[in-house]
């Protein structure tokens, strides 16, 4: 168990590393809103002018 623990630690490392990154990745492709009024507004309200 011992010699076992720093294999186990690298792969919990590895795992957390790739959680972040995909997370990283998520928050990068969101698009910024055009204004605070807009993002508010669901993705298919309808807009009258």
């Amino acid at each position: 168990m011992v010699a076992m623990t720093p294999l186990i630690t690298i792969q919990i490392l590895g795992m957390v590393y790739q959680l972040r990154k995909r997370q990283a990745a998520r928050r990068v492709l969101r698009p910024a809103p055009v204004c605070a009024a807009l993002a508010d507004l669901a993705e298919d309200a309808i807009i009258e002018l």
